[in-house]
């Protein structure tokens, strides 16, 4: 097996490769992306954008929690991305399960936790169905 090891030198080679991947498997259909800020959500579109497929990014803070946010903002601006932002915390929390019997507490707080991700999950379908 040959290592496939990505340094400054070929960087630029195994993103176009990939870029070129992307463009094949989504048939000048558009992308939706959350976003969360973090460098996988980052790369991932800017890869999508190398490769001139539609972008289009989402932005989902729970509330006024927009850790994240700021990473997300510079890049839309930086390579001029459309985006979408939705507040979350509203549709989240008419999910939560707030009277459980006591017997069920024990994994509140995961619990409610993982409802967040599947939230913006939803949104993503969302937004992409709404947007062919």
């Amino acid at each position: 097996m040959k290592n496939f090891i990505i340094n400054e030198q070929n960087a630029k080679d195994h993103a176009m490769k990939i870029a070129a991947w992307i463009k094949e498997k989504v048939h000048g259909k558009g992308v939706v992306l959350g976003m969360s800020g973090g460098i996988d959500c980052c790369v991932a579109a800017r890869l999508c954008q190398m490769a001139q497929v539609d972008v289009h990014l989402i932005l989902m803070p729970y509330g006024s929690d927009t850790q994240g946010i700021s990473h997300s903002i510079e890049l839309i601006e930086k390579f001029n991305f459309r985006y979408h932002i939705f507040n979350i915390k509203p549709a989240v929390d008419a999910l939560a399960i707030t009277d459980s019997p006591p017997h069920c507490k024990g994994n509140a707080g995961l619990t409610r936790a993982n409802i967040s991700p599947r939230g913006r999950r939803k949104y993503i379908y969302y937004f992409a169905q709404l947007h062919h």
